[in-house]
């Protein structure tokens, strides 16, 4: 089961209050969960401003260079993928995808340690009490592949003339990219946002499953509409690129 980076904010807020034990979620969830990004875009039609690079631990530099770390040395291992709308949106760029999910996934605090080194005492208190939160209900985190990134513009597509994006448009997409995740992976996703997780259902053709606070998604047999050539956000001249040309399998980076 996936769950959204509502549900897991929720649970760290609660402290037990929401069982996520051995929950799996996405290192786009997890970067907002750990406040990688400034709230606000500092140009209006581009969010790509990061605070903190997570190198993938197998690319993490030799015991000798640490003396003379910086913030963008891991910049290249983090993983930087960008999302283009032309005009209708603004241009996100998704970074750490990789070194977040390697360093959750292996418990390499050594990794987020030398990432958050830049950062406010105060930030670096909090990022250090969620890795905790994360590790005692061992959580696993699934890296943004190509593919993925690809269902999730179409989602964007789908979703964008039936539903208002929220503010800060990157929040929207990394929900898309959450339900693509359990789309292509066939997995189930929990979510608070009950009108989004309608949408989605209708794009992938299956049904929801509602309570009082939460609706759950089970994509196990569904249409799955792969990305391809023809997909609505090409036709739309919108882009996917990634930036450091690295893929999932080459890196092999699973989760526990």
């Amino acid at each position: 089961m996936i769950f959204d980076t509502q549900l897991l904010s929720a649970a760290f807020r609660l402290n037990g209050g929401l069982d996520i034990r051995d929950a799996v979620t996405y290192s786009v969830s997890l970067g907002e969960l750990f406040g990688m990004y400034y709230t606000e875009p500092r140009s209006r039609r581009t969010y790509q401003d990061v605070k903190l690079f997570i190198p993938n631990f197998k690319s993490i530099m030799p015991e000798p260079l640490r003396g003379s770390w910086h913030p963008r040395v891991f910049k290249r291992s983090s993983g930087r993928i960008e999302f283009y709308f032309r005009d209708e949106y603004p241009t996100v760029f998704e970074y750490n995808s990789l070194g977040l999910a390697a360093a959750v996934n292996n418990a390499c605090f050594d990794a987020i340690s030398l990432a958050i080194e830049p950062l406010s005492r105060r930030e670096k208190q909090r990022i250090r009490s969620i890795w905790s939160f994360l590790v005692d209900n061992r959580v696993s985190c699934k890296p943004l592949g190509a593919s993925i990134a690809s269902q999730a513009m179409n989602l964007v597509s789908f979703a964008g003339a039936r539903y208002t994006f929220k503010p800060n448009f990157r929040n929207s997409l990394n929900d898309l990219i959450v339900f693509a995740t359990a789309l292509q992976r066939c997995l189930e996703v929990t979510t608070a946002d009950k009108l989004l997780a309608r949408i989605v259902a209708e794009y992938a053709g299956v049904s929801t499953v509602e309570t009082d606070d939460v609706v759950r998604l089970s994509f196990a047999g569904a249409q799955r509409p792969e990305p391809g050539p023809k997909q609505a956000y090409k036709n739309r001249g919108w882009a996917l690129v990634d930036l450091l040309r690295l893929t999932l399998d080459k890196l092999s980076i699973s989760g526990r």
